[in-house]
């Protein structure tokens, strides 16, 4: 993922769908992330002039909206292991 330098490329980022979008809300409890939803990306693409980009970090695009802040990072796909055969050392009751 290339780092947003400005509002246009941030922009760029937030309207490509293989991206997610992730809110930090930090509580009394802790902090806590989120995906945001289809809807609210769109809401935050038309507030572009809102958004303050703020920095790249560990393949991480970082902003702001009001007081919230959210990054943006690639899916990430986990690879599934599916085993074809019955181990033989395994006991059915």
């Amino acid at each position: 993922m290339l780092e947003a330098k400005n509002r246009r490329q941030l922009k760029k980022l937030l309207e490509d769908k293989t991206l997610r979008v992730i809110e930090r809300n930090i509580s009394d409890n802790g902090t806590y992330f989120k995906e945001v939803s289809d809807n609210f990306r769109e809401f935050l693409i038309s507030e572009i002039k809102g958004l303050d980009v703020t920095y790249y970090e560990n393949g991480k695009q970082h902003f702001r909206h009001g007081y919230t802040y959210y990054y943006i990072e690639e899916k990430t796909v986990i690879p599934v292991k599916l085993e074809t055969a019955i181990p033989e050392n395994i006991t059915w009751n």
